[in-house]
């Protein structure tokens, strides 16, 4: 994502964190944008390369570039100028190469064809099939047209299978098999702009499998249908993957779509004999953040708040969950807020909930004027903030009927609130927080409530089933669980009458078999919305510098760029396969390590190292070395 000035949350977030930071930092770790520039300097296992002048090209490895930023995982680049080779000692030490959407000469290719028959792995995009069909386990590689006359256009791929480089990418668990989910498949790496200019392209198979297809339906629940997309395949040693769909060039739409997900997944899949080594996304080794949301708009919250409340404490959950409120009455029929209801805002503040804004009433911001929406939020922060005592200023924002528009997070950020949880996304492709350039994005990544209980019916046993599922869908991804409820839903009542008595079993006992179950899984870090944040933005201060490869020992440096300590950060390392055990040194120290198995099909075993303190400006050195046995001779006289 490019780099605007975004703010930080103040110190009325129980995490500590700076005042309003100049940029947002995003850290580079391109060891040189040119090969030379990396001589002398520790050289990295992933090397991508794009070429010069080509805007699509270019495109397509920021992306990359991006992706593997995100993961804060080290890498080499090299730009390619029309008609240049690689270098001799390109490939020398490495152990993936991407290439972006560039041809290469077909001696080079010839050269990466006979490095990954000796175990090297290669992640490729579109033109980079031509010359390494044999590698890649292709046969003939075509261009597509994706505008077809007479016929739905060619706007994203769709992974089929379950693969380690499609995970979070597929899933088929109990969350895809009921409306309004997707019946087969997940909207994957879409292609929805720039038709003339974003190639497309297709092959047929020489032996490599099949992961992912266009989708040519019009149907958008339907299963991809067209050609085939992204292959694997194992060529001698080595592993190759070819994405026909460039999935990097959503890099400048400013949203960060599921297009980053294959290509973290695959370069750590083609990536067998280097070191992988990657920021973990969340505090003490966790696999996913979960937090649980209630739009609190009605008068049921005045017996569903208080059991939920007590269903928290009961499952040890403190500091749990985020309520958003409506200021007060007068939006949609039924809809009452914080005004009226002030035992309940002092009943969250003392159970350590967060207090988020739901709207001054209930009623819709998207299509308002800009003005309107941030006079409206500002009189949403007074209403709520001066309904009881000790009420924070608020930090949080969602749209009643999620329904929003780019003037929402103007007006958000004019109203001075920190993020907005509104801009919904049921299908997970994207599940962390991002900066939309006012305000940032928590997005909820689970199907509303009230559409899977009263539209389509699904039974509380159903509903407990789907939410556990997709819960564990977000941890394959690594990302933020952020689950929708409504009070008045919970308790047995429709949206024809949020306010009167319930009609239908209400589903307090599957709300809370669904917490315990993510509360024992032990993976998932169960917080408030406003601490999610708050961890992220100190996530954001923090940068790994490789320091020294050799084939025995990895070191590297975790900084801390930030005015905070930083606390429980965490590295995902999975050393090369050895002969001998891995050591990992913290600050010349034997640490202990987690194992954190991560992947479809075929899991990586990743060891997690926390840090357990990183001070505001420090660094912290990490060392994975091989534990070499002491030589002993036969003799007995080696001394």
């Amino acid at each position: 994502m490019s780099a605007p000035v975004c703010p930080k949350l103040t110190a009325r977030v129980r995490l500590p964190a700076s005042d309003v930071s100049p940029s947002l930092r995003v850290f580079i770790l391109v060891f040189g944008l040119a090969f030379a520039a990396v001589v002398g300097a520790a050289r990295a296992d992933v090397l991508l390369v794009h070429a010069a002048g080509d805007p699509v090209s270019e495109l397509d490895a920021r992306g990359i570039r991006e992706a593997l930023q995100e993961q804060r995982a080290p890498f080499d680049e090299l730009v390619l100028a029309p008609g240049q080779r690689l270098p001799a000692q390109a490939l020398t030490g490495r152990a993936a190469l991407a290439l972006a959407h560039v041809e290469l000469d077909p001696a080079d290719a010839a050269a990466v064809d006979a490095w990954v028959q000796a175990g090297g792995g290669l992640f490729a995009s579109g033109r980079a099939a031509f010359g390494l069909q044999a590698a890649l386990g292709l046969d003939s590689v075509q261009a597509l047209l994706r505008e077809r006359p007479g016929q739905s256009t060619l706007d994203e791929i769709r992974f089929g299978v379950a693969h380690p480089a499609a995970t979070g990418s597929y899933w088929n668990g109990a969350s895809m098999q009921v409306p309004p989910m997707p019946g087969s498949e997940l909207p994957t790496v879409p292609q929805l702009l720039n038709r003339a200019v974003w190639p497309a392209y297709t092959a047929a198979s020489a032996g490599a499998e099949t992961l992912a297809r266009w989708r040519g339906s019009s149907d958008a629940w339907s299963a991809a249908d067209a050609a085939p997309a992204v292959f694997a395949h194992a060529h001698g040693e080595g592993r190759t993957l070819w994405f026909g769909a460039l999935p990097g060039v959503y890099a400048d739409w400013g949203y960060p779509l599921g297009w980053r997900e294959p290509i973290q997944e695959g370069l750590a899949w083609v990536n067998q004999r280097g070191a992988l080594v990657q920021l973990g996304h969340w505090p003490q080794a966790k696999r996913a953040a979960y937090a649980f949301t209630a739009d609190t708009e009605s008068a049921a919250m005045r017996t569903a708040v208080p059991v939920l409340l007590e269903m928290f404490e009961r499952l040890q959950l403190g500091d749990f969950g985020t309520f958003f409120l409506v200021g007060t009455t007068g939006g949609d029929p039924g809809s009452e807020g914080a005004v009226e209801n002030p035992q309940i805002v002092q009943a969250l503040l003392e159970a350590g909930a967060e207090i988020a804004g739901h709207g001054n009433v209930h009623s819709r911001f998207a299509g308002q004027a800009e003005g309107t929406q941030a006079t409206r939020l500002l009189a949403m922060r007074q209403l709520i903030e001066t309904s009881a005592p000790g009420v924070p200023p608020l930090l949080g924002f969602r749209a009643p009927g999620l329904a929003i528009d780019r003037a929402t997070w103007r007006a958000a950020a004019t109203a001075g609130l920190a993020y907005d949880s509104s801009d919904q996304d049921v299908w997970c492709e994207c599940s962390l927080p991002w900066w939309t350039g006012e305000v940032w994005s928590l997005p909820p990544t689970a199907p509303m409530d009230y559409i899977l209980i009263d539209r389509y019916q699904l039974s509380g046993a159903q509903l407990e089933a789907v939410m556990i599922d997709k819960a564990a869908y977000v941890a394959s991804r690594r990302g933020l669980f952020n689950w929708v409820t409504h009070p008045w839903v919970l308790e047995g009542r429709t949206a024809g009458d949020v306010s009167g008595p319930p009609v239908r079993p209400g589903v307090m006992a599957n709300v809370e078999a669904i917490l315990a179950a993510a509360r024992d899984d032990g993976g998932f870090w169960m917080q408030r919305l406003d601490t999610v944040l708050a961890w992220w933005l100190q996530r954001e201060d923090l940068r790994v510098e490789l320091v020294e490869h050799s084939p025995e020992s990895l070191r590297l440096r975790l900084h801390n760029d930030g005015d905070t300590a930083v606390e429980g950060a965490s590295l995902w390392l999975r050393p090369p396969t050895a002969e001998f055990p891995w050591q990992v040194l913290l600050d010349g120290i034997a640490a202990s390590t987690e194992a954190r198995p991560h992947g479809l099909g075929a899991p990586i075993d990743y060891r997690v190292l926390v840090v357990p303190q990183l001070g505001a400006g420090a660094s912290a050195e990490i060392v994975l070395a091989l534990q070499r046995p002491p030589e002993v001779f036969a003799d007995g006289f080696e001394g």
